[in-house]
């Protein structure tokens, strides 16, 4: 049985080899695409919600669960910026590994695109939040993917949620 797949592989790779390179299904959202989605969820009338959403995911690179789970504990002031740490990461799924901040820095040239900016619209829509989860409730991951998905053309141009 063995033998059988590895002839296959071998032909599909020859194939692959010689036929224009496929693709994957989703394609990188360029920083032009994310400026512009920065100005269309700062015009949402969600509590800044989407808006600090899409910049936390962007300016830590990390995933929706890892922004769904996002703590105000979990920020440090350190220098010029402002410090995330993740005790748990896709690649680090027992919370062993090391735990280094990532950092988010100002962007003066482009205030719409800056964490900072995102980050003092929901707390001005939200003043009286407790310590505690940034983005309270029971699935924000989803929440946030459902502003996508009426987006038709953000799901559609792009291919690229967001919320994987």
């Amino acid at each position: 049985m063995k033998q059988p797949f590895s002839g296959l592989k071998r032909i599909e790779a020859d194939n692959d080899q010689i036929s224009t390179p496929k693709s994957s299904g989703k394609q990188p959202l360029t920083y032009s695409r994310y400026s512009e989605l920065c100005l269309e969820t700062l015009n949402i009338n969600d509590g800044g919600f989407s808006h600090l959403f899409l910049t936390s995911q962007w300016n830590l690179m990390c995933r929706s669960m890892s922004v769904q789970t996002l703590q105000t504990q979990h920020l440090l002031a350190k220098d010029d910026s402002v410090g995330v740490v993740f005790a748990k990461a896709k690649a680090n799924q027992e919370g062993s590994g090391p735990r280094d901040p990532r950092h988010l820095y100002a962007n003066p040239l482009s205030p719409s695109a800056y964490w900072i900016t995102a980050l003092a619209v929901h707390i001005a829509c939200h003043p009286r939040q407790e310590p505690g989860a940034f983005f309270p409730g029971s699935n924000q991951k989803l929440r946030f993917g459902i502003w996508g998905f009426e987006k038709r053309w953000f799901c559609q141009e792009l291919r690229h949620p967001l919320s994987t």
